[in-house]
């Protein structure tokens, strides 16, 4: 039988019965005990004892500073106003705390806690519980089980405690405890403190200056924004640094520290630790084990230290520090690296790439005396064979000549010249060293990272390389090869052959530059007529063969240029300009105004064999002058 009972405006004990009963307890400081069945306890006003028995029940404090037991069953316990204490006992429970500093305990099996306002304590102790901070600075424990433990607003602890716990401590400077178990941890908005624990945990910092802590366990710590602090402690950690100026230890195991971007500090410490920095002005060291570090772009300090083991560094590009912490050093060239080796020890590092095509140097080296050695004065450790001299540039713009034999030229920073009249010198030149020039007497081929080339005296072949080059021939009749990138070829006088190689080439020509061949071998091109060429000299032609003429000089046959194999389409210059006044027609313009003087020609008795009767023709000349535009 289902009763309701009402308690009076004094201290009263209601107890159900068998039934499915209500108790409503009103004032005074009541006990209210359901009993059996699927019970309804109103403590009402004052500090009230709710305690639910057998069943499925719900237990409302309501105001006052009350103690509610769920017991056995699936009980819903909210306290209502005042600092209270629910006890979910067996069974599902779900807890509300609501207003007030309240106590929650979860009991067995899965339960459901919700602290709402105040600053609550609640535990969710065995089972796989949901955990809710809600407002204000709680303290949250997730105990036994794989637990959802959420801080919400406020300043929070969270504990993960034992079993795979997933946390987060939402807004506020939280504190953040996984425990044991493989427990997946967020930060959030807020400045927080993260201990992860025991076992392998996943770790991700989106927002705040963050201090995290993973102890134990091979950990993964994906750190998005902020300005952190991650201290991989034991285990082998892979660490990925996205955003921020943070600082990064490794600690024990072999750990991998990946940084995308910030200037950041980056220390394996302890183990066989892999550093990857991408960008930034930072600072590395791998710490004791053999390490392996790759930079890319910034500016940054490596450091070195006895003890620290067998490290590699592949440093790619920026200006860079290497601080070693000893002056007791031998140092050695094995294929293309540079080996330092600490004396009397085992320690050594290695330095991929010294002397490859690609130099991949660290710019400086600070000593512990004070003393340093720049790249240069290590290269000088090794001189190169007999019979090949080398000569150093400085930082600035330096011309350095080779003069009468082989030489191996190193111009440095800044905008270099070099005079080449032997084929044996060799030009080397790194990334971001500046705009270079060659000027050369005999054939010559660009080096990998030098932009323009100029033949001088006899030399008749000019060869560049993939970067965007200027290339310009002399007298006499040239070879130009542009190769890769986009180049601007200008052949000067002589009859001279321009291929530009892949990519959007240019050919320049000016009045008496001879007769020139073109060859267009990929990429969309221009034919650029510079230094004062009229459009009213500008003949077109094209033979049966299918080779293409431009006549642009002042006299028929003095100056022109020779395209063969024009009818396929590829060999065509897209794009023919007078200088850069905007004036130009296009390789299908061209087309039609062949076609155009020829039916011309054939209809009035013009026979045309070359581009000197096209020439010689004031119709033919004004029907291609009408061709070009803006």
């Amino acid at each position: 039988m289902a009763d309701t009972i009402y308690g009076t405006f004094a201290d009263d004990s209601l107890i159900g019965g068998l039934g499915n009963d209500i108790l409503v307890g009103l004032d005074g400081n009541d006990t209210l005990f359901g009993n059996d069945g699927d019970d309804s306890l109103y403590g009402g006003a004052n500090n009230d004892l709710l305690l639910g028995g057998l069943g499925n029940d719900l237990l409302l404090g309501e105001a006052g500073n009350d103690v509610l037991n769920g017991d056995a069953g699936d009980d819903f316990l909210a306290g209502g106003d005042g600092d209270d204490t629910l006890n979910g006992g067996a069974g599902y429970d779900s807890l509300y705390g609501e207003i007030g500093n309240d106590s929650l305990n979860g009991g067995t099996e899965d339960d459901v806690l919700v602290g709402q306002d105040g600053n609550d304590t609640m535990n969710g102790e065995d089972g796989n519980d949901y955990i809710f901070g809600g407002n204000d600075a709680d303290i949250l424990y997730g105990g036994a089980g794989d637990d959802l433990v959420l801080g919400e607003t406020g300043i929070d602890i969270l504990y993960g405690a034992t079993g795979n716990d997933m946390l987060a401590g939402g807004e506020g400077n939280d504190e953040i405890n996984g425990g044991d178990g493989y427990d997946t941890i967020y930060t959030e908005a807020g400045n927080d403190i993260v201990n992860a624990g025991n076992d392998n945990d996943f770790i991700l910092d989106t927002e705040g200056d963050d201090l995290i802590y993973c102890d134990a366990g091979n950990d993964t710590v994906h750190d998005v924004f902020g300005n952190d602090l991650i201290n991989g402690r034991d285990g082998n950690d892979y660490i990925v640094d996205y955003n921020g100026n943070d600082n990064i230890f490794g600690g024990a195991g072999n750990d991998g520290i990946y940084d995308l971007s910030g200037n950041d500090l980056l220390l394996g410490e302890g183990g066989n630790d892999t550093i990857h920095d991408l960008s930034g002005n930072d600072t590395i060291q791998g710490g004791t084990g053999d390490d392996f570090i790759l930079d890319f772009d910034g500016d940054d300090s490596y450091l070195f230290n006895v003890g620290d083991g067998n490290d590699t560094i592949e440093d790619r590009n920026g200006n860079d520090i290497l601080e070693l912490t000893t002056t007791n050093l031998d140092f050695n060239k094995i294929d293309e690296n540079l080996i330092i080796s600490i004396k009397n020890t085992t320690d050594k590092l290695t330095l991929v790439g010294w002397f490859g095509e690609n130099q991949q140097k660290i710019e400086t080296l600070n000593f512990a005396d004070g003393s340093t050695m720049t790249s240069k004065e290590i290269d000088a450790l090794f001189p190169p064979p007999p019979g090949n001299d080398s000569i150093y540039g400085t930082i600035g713009d330096d011309t350095l000549y080779g003069k009468d034999k082989s030489y191996t030229l190193l111009g440095g920073a800044g905008n270099d010249t070099y005079f080449i009249d032997d084929p044996g010198d060799v030009i080397v030149e790194n990334p971001y060293e500046g705009k270079d020039i060659v000027r050369s007497s005999v054939d010559y081929t660009l080096p990998a990272n030098v932009e323009k080339l100029y033949l001088e005296e006899n030399a008749h072949i000019a060869t560049g390389n993939d970067l965007d080059n200027y290339i310009f021939g002399k007298e006499g009749n040239d070879t130009i090869y542009g190769k890769g990138g986009d180049d601007d070829l200008y052949g000067n006088s002589g009859n001279d052959l321009l291929d530009g190689g892949e990519g959007l080439d240019k050919f320049v020509f000016g009045p008496r530059d001879g007769i020139d061949t073109v060859v267009d071998s990929g990429g969309p091109d221009i034919i650029s007529l510079e230094y004062l060429i009229e459009k009213n000299d500008i003949a077109l032609f094209k033979n049966a063969s299918g080779t293409f003429y431009l006549d642009y000089g002042d006299v028929a046959g003095i100056d022109k240029i020779i395209v063969k194999d024009w009818d396929v389409t590829a060999n065509q210059i897209e794009r023919i300009q007078l200088g850069n006044d905007g004036v130009f027609m296009t390789n299908t313009e061209a087309n039609q105004v062949i076609q155009d003087i020829t039916a011309y020609g054939n209809n009035n008795g013009i026979v045309l064999t070359s581009v000197e009767d096209v020439k010689n023709s004031a119709e033919l000349m004004n029907i291609i002058a009408g061709v070009w535009h803006m």
